[in-house]
């Protein structure tokens, strides 16, 4: 599967908010609060990726020791985790009204997250046209009829799992 098709297909089960939504207060000031304590701990999170792999620690001889796999896959998980961050912050200053929205910005956020799926793609020997066509089952298995509430809020673990798990083989 190429990535056009999966961004079409996963269009299908994707929810829709014509009508735009209105939220409770208190699940708005949630939202807001959740939001701005991400955004406090993306600039801790990305000074301890850059002193973890990116500096040097060729003299420590005491201390924790990581595998090289074990770094590595670390490195993309963080990686990951603050280019989300990132892109979080961009849609959500363009929707507090701080900012008009940027997508050349975002298109960054998305290609550096980009960077890191493909770290974990080729430490783990995955394919991403696999990948992309099992999370394609996977959602048809628990939206056949396209994306329903109902079905995001019950799904089947056990099937979804063995939907993958079949896929992968």
């Amino acid at each position: 599967m190429n990535q056009n098709d999966f961004t079409d297909l996963s269009g299908v089960t994707e929810k829709q908010f014509p009508d735009g939504i209105f939220l409770p207060h208190r699940l708005n000031d949630e939202m807001v609060s959740v939001m701005m304590e991400i955004t406090e701990h993306l600039d801790h999170y990305d000074q301890l990726k850059k002193d973890v792999i990116y500096a040097d620690h060729g003299d420590v001889v005491d201390g924790a020791y990581y595998s090289q796999g074990e770094i590595e896959l670390w490195h993309a998980s963080i990686g990951m985790l603050t280019e989300a961050i990132e892109l979080n912050q961009a849609i959500w200053a363009w929707i507090i009204g701080q900012e008009q929205l940027d997508v050349v910005n975002v298109a960054e956020e998305i290609g550096d997250s980009r960077f890191y799926e493909a770290m974990f793609l080729r430490k783990l020997g995955l394919s991403p046209s696999v990948i992309m066509e099992n999370n394609i089952n996977k959602l048809k298995s628990r939206y056949p009829g396209g994306f329903s509430d109902h079905a995001a809020l019950n799904r089947d673990i056990d099937t979804e799992r063995k939907i993958l798990e079949d896929d992968s083989e």
